[in-house]
């Protein structure tokens, strides 16, 4: 279950579009069914293993009562040892959202694939598909080469993306060995030459 209460509104007397500023004042709940399937031999640095993570979910805007929406999300993870502890890992995910799904809450291509800003590209379907190679260089520092693409099909407020692709390097820090614990730097860019950088703790996945 998840409740969202959201205030959207324009900057320095700026109009909103139309199609946002039916969204400026809602809260949506949500209920859905969640399921995960895990076979992954850690679940902070895994080497080995599966993960499948589904989610069914619908949505309705209990204030104003004229918004709903459903949506579907699966992920499939798969990680292939190489040595030691550096392995490879793959990432496919599928992401449907009716027509009625608010920007914020519809399939984002940046919520995936590094190298694209998280409202950048999004509309109600996606698919996306990603791999990356997970090394040490000792005890504390580890390393990562990523690529991975995806499309995503418009929605009311925006257009078919086409295929879109980025790709990057990562620098990693194990805060803790016990549990196998990074702290993460990555730089990606995408197929327009925009770079990013992102600092987070843990894998991306």
């Amino acid at each position: 279950m998840q409740y969202l209460n959201t205030v959207v509104s324009g900057v320095d007397g700026i109009a909103l579009p139309p199609e946002v500023a039916e969204l400026s004042d809602t809260a949506i709940a949500t209920v859905g069914l969640v399921a995960k399937w895990d076979t992954r031999d850690d679940t902070f640095y895994p080497v080995s293993g599966n993960k499948v993570d589904l989610a069914l979910t619908y949505s309705n805007d209990v204030q104003n009562g004229d918004l709903s929406y459903y949506g579907l999300k699966l992920s499939y993870d798969k990680f292939w040892p190489v040595s030691n502890e550096s392995a490879i890992a793959f990432r496919a995910t599928a992401c449907e959202k009716s027509d009625r799904t608010p920007f914020f809450d519809s399939c984002l291509l940046g919520s995936e694939i590094r190298g694209f800003p998280l409202f950048d590209v999004y509309g109600n379907s996606m698919l996306t598909a990603q791999a990356e190679y997970r090394g040490r260089l000792s005890k504390r520092f580890g390393y990562v080469a990523f690529a991975g693409g995806g499309e995503v099909q418009k929605n009311s407020i925006s257009v078919d993306s086409g295929f879109r692709y980025a790709g990057g390097v990562g620098l990693r820090y194990r805060v803790t060995k016990k549990h196998k614990l990074d702290f993460s730097i990555d730089a990606a860019v995408n197929d327009d030459g925009d770079d990013f950088l992102y600092f987070y703790v843990g894998q991306r996945f």
